[in-house]
């Protein structure tokens, strides 16, 4: 049979999967502020986009994909880290089976699809390897 988890092994796990979703969210956010200051004119919005450059585009993109690559070795992690609490815990592959489907769902609607999946490769990999 499957062990409780203990309050401190949940606050853990609690605390990286916030860290995970909060790294994930701002991911998907603007990457700089802009003040909200409309131009008046045609001309006036050719001025403010002709004034943009490149470099801050770069920047911009260098920040969203260093924090989604960020996010994703957090879900990979914590799916590791997961498998091997569960089996110590004394999850086996026997009484995985019935319920990696559910699991597997969970996974997906707390996590999103994208970091849910690799929370669930890392998962499924280090489990069966144990």
């Amino acid at each position: 049979m499957m062990k409780k988890l203990t309050g401190s092994t949940l606050c853990r796990v609690g605390l990286a999967s916030a860290l995970t979703v909060a790294l994930a969210a701002t991911a998907v956010g603007p990457a700089t502020a802009v003040p909200n200051v409309q131009p008046t004119s045609v001309v006036a919005m050719a001025e403010s986009n002709a004034s943009d450059s490149d470099a801050e585009t770069r920047v911009a993109w260098l920040a969203i994909v260093t924090a989604v690559i960020a996010a994703g070795g957090a879900a990979d992690y914590m799916g590791q880290q997961a498998a091997v609490k569960m089996y110590h815990a004394g999850l086996r592959s026997a009484e995985y089976q019935q319920i990696k489907w559910p699991m597997r769902v969970a996974v997906a609607n707390l996590l999103t699809p994208v970091f849910g999946g690799i929370f669930m490769v890392a998962f499924e990999n280090k489990f069966n390897s144990l």
